[in-house]
């Protein structure tokens, strides 16, 4: 039986958030800083690398219903796994992302870590 809880809810409604968000920066933000030629430092580029990285990790822990030491666990193998990834298609043919990808992607692994904190302050820890 699944068992629902406040840090499921949070785990999911942060995971929902971080999509919705990326979904207006690449609709919105992108498009505005390419018109307006504006140096955002390379933010618009690499959006999807810091707000997907939040969505995947919180979308795991809302998955596995994890508890705060696995919770932990999971943001750092979420984004080392990620940055590992991200490294591969710089190597592969075809391959689209950089090294400023796999920066974009450690920030969001530390985003989602200070996430996570304000998660566990304002709900019961689940198991």
């Amino acid at each position: 039986m699944l068992h629902w809880s406040g840090a499921r809810t949070a785990y999911t409604a942060v995971c929902l958030g971080a999509i919705v968000l990326m979904e207006l920066g690449a609709r919105l933000y992108r498009p505005w800083v390419a018109a307006q030629d504006v140096h955002d430092f390379g933010i618009a580029g690499t959006l999807g690398s810091h707000v997907g990285t939040v969505a995947q990790i919180f979308a795991v822990l809302a998955i596995v219903h994890a508890t705060r030491e696995e919770a932990r666990l999971i943001v750092g193998l979420v984004t080392v796994g990620y940055c590992a990834y991200r490294l591969v298609q710089v190597w592969l043919p075809g391959g689209a992302d950089g090294l400023d990808d796999v920066a974009a992607t450690v920030v969001g692994g530390f985003i989602a870590f200070g996430l996570l904190g304000l998660v566990e302050r304002w709900t019961e820890p689940p198991g």
